[in-house]
This record gives C-alpha cells, sequence and structure tokens, in this order.
C-alpha cells in the first residue's frame, strides 16, 4: 500500500473487495466536483506538435495493440 494510502486510510486492507469498489466510486464522484487544473502551454505545444505530425503521417502511427505488446514483452524480460 502506498505511504499516501496507509496515512489517509489506514484501515484500507480491511475493507472488503466491494466497500474498495464503494470507496472508488465515491472518490472518483469526489474528482469530478473539483475544478479541473490548468493544461500548462507547453503541454499545450507537445500536444499540438504531435497531432501535426500525426497528421502529416498517419501511417506512421502505431497501432495501440502493438505498442501494448512490445512495452508487455519488455517487462517480462529480466
Amino acid at each position: 500500500m502506498s505511504a499516501l494510502l496507509e496515512r489517509h486510510i489506514p484501515r484500507l486492507h480491511e475493507l472488503s473487495y466491494d466497500e474498495k469498489c464503494a470507496l472508488l466510486t465515491d472518490l472518483s464522484l469526489e474528482v469530478q466536483q473539483e475544478p479541473r487544473p490548468d493544461i500548462p502551454d507547453w503541454h499545450l505545444a507537445i500536444l499540438q506538435e504531435r497531432l501535426a505530425a500525426h497528421e502529416a503521417d498517419p501511417q506512421a502511427a502505431i497501432p495501440w495493440s502493438e505498442v501494448k505488446e512490445s512495452v508487455l514483452a519488455k517487462l517480462r524480460t529480466p
């Protein structure tokens, strides 16, 4: 368990699966009520660059299934 969870919900390990799911739902609803933080301009610039690159050469994109398999294969290798 992370230090954050341990500090704020020290008895989390005692909850049942259903209780943990309910807590997750409650937390998700709570987060949705808060204002979203502003996206930094440099994040937007990177997103615009990547979108422009994709629009210029959409065939260069790698399907998610291939990316996922590649990452999983690397994680399996000691």
